[in-house]
């Protein structure tokens, strides 16, 4: 068969020499991606527009709420607590000591919410947007701390939801802690104290502490400033945390509620645990915070709540969308981190074959196999950054090929 375009020979339907077919092809996709991406900005604008919204007025509806909060600490009694796989009391609090906690808590939601609006904005001035094309401009918005939190967010109503309605479906029905009855100020203390409390316990205990220590051990700079979160996802035992710090927090619900709970908070401590990896621990606190105040809406009026409930519904179609996003771009990222180490190994293997027996970098000041050559001709550590000359015997040693694991020469 002759191509159409250029009259060549060809098998098949793509000409291989001016890509008849192929080009056709490749446009229609360019087209579906487009339509996909226009898809993804108005969903992402929407979901933004009104999280910020609810946020702004629910931060104004916990500062309204504050006087009957406090009515409530000055008779009220509460047990300080720690989670050891279930919630163990440290102290009781009561009169001006409740009093002076829940002000904690109300203090650092405000500083936690400040402080995401502030990282959200500041990518204007540290980009410059003048200089952004027209069209990277919403993949910039999309990663900043506020975005993600936003999607995040109708992600978990969506499958809260979904999940919730499988239950109604198989005809079970979980226990729900008797909290309708409980005096208004009571209940906003237990949700603001579950949104910071709850993450500086999970967060900061079971996954920024280990994840500090891990730095400290790897001569890291800064290694403190892995107790608050924002250290990313591709260094350090990331996921292991992760999941054991949600499951912590999934078993720590079950005696309030019972066994069906603990698939939904699981769920949620995932996503709190990347929130905490990705941008830090005030991330958290805001995501628990909007979350536990939905329910407090639902106390004020019927009218409050139908707004909420509509507010909801909405949230969740949106959901529907960024829980099929998300989902594929953490396939794509164990994918990656799969080939990712392959192609490290391989790599390990052809050094090693054609090295065989060679000599290998050591730190002499933390032990680590990286580094790079100075300018002097000296080897600096890419860890701890100490120098090291070509001559000293502490930095080099014999290793036989079949234990080599460590690239070298160093490269960048």
């Amino acid at each position: 068969m002759r191509c159409p375009r250029c009259g060549s020979m060809v098998d098949g339907n793509d000409c291989p020499y001016c890509g008849y077919g192929l080009i056709n092809k490749n446009k229609q996709e360019d087209k579906e991606d487009d339509f996909g991406d226009k898809i993804k900005n108005i969903l992402m604008g929407f979901m933004l527009a009104s999280f910020v919204i609810y946020l702004v007025s629910t931060v104004a509806l916990m500062l309204l709420s504050t006087p009957q909060a406090y009515d409530y600490t000055t008779v009220g009694r509460e047990l300080l607590y720690l989670v050891l796989l279930i919630p163990v009391g440290i102290t009781w609090l009561s009169g001006i000591s409740l009093t002076v906690y829940y002000s904690l808590l109300v203090i650092a939601i405000l500083i936690s919410v400040g402080f995401l609006f502030y990282r959200s904005v500041d990518f204007i001035t540290d980009v410059g947007l003048r200089r952004v094309k027209k069209s990277e401009v919403p993949s910039k918005i999309m990663d900043q701390p506020i975005t993600r939190l936003a999607l995040l967010f109708s992600v978990m109503v969506f499958l809260s939801f979904l999940y919730f309605i499988l239950l109604e479906l198989t005809g079970i029905s979980p226990a729900v802690p008797p909290i309708d009855d409980e005096p208004f100020g009571r209940v906003v203390f237990w949700m603001t104290q579950a949104a910071v409390w709850e993450e500086i316990v999970m967060r900061f205990a079971y996954f920024g502490i280990p994840m500090a220590i891990y730095a400290y051990s790897k001569n890291k700079p800064k290694s403190w400033k892995y107790l608050f979160g924002g250290f990313g996802l591709e260094d350090g035992p990331i996921i292991p945390l992760l999941l054991f710090s949600s499951m912590i927090f999934a078993l720590a619900h079950v005696g309030g509620w019972d066994l069906y709970k603990l698939p939904q908070v699981f769920l949620g401590g995932v996503i709190f645990g990347y929130l905490f990896a990705k941008d830090g621990l005030y991330s958290c606190i805001v995501f628990h915070f909007a979350w536990n105040y939905t329910y407090l809406y639902n106390r004020l009026s019927y009218d409050v709540s139908l707004v909420i409930s509509i507010l909801t519904l909405i949230w969740m179609a949106v959901g529907v969308y960024f829980t099929y996003y998300y989902t594929k771009e953490a396939l794509t990222w164990f994918k990656k981190k799969k080939q990712d180490k392959k192609e490290e190994e391989i790599q390990r293997e052809e050094v090693s074959l054609t090295l065989g027996k060679t000599a290998g970098f050591v730190c002499s000041n933390c032990r680590s196999y990286k580094a790079v050559y100075t300018a002097e001709g000296k080897l600096k550590c890419k860890t701890c950054g100490q120098e090291t000359a070509l001559s000293s015997n502490d930095s080099l040693r014999e290793i036989k090929t079949v234990e080599v694991k460590r690239q070298w020469p160093p490269m960048e």
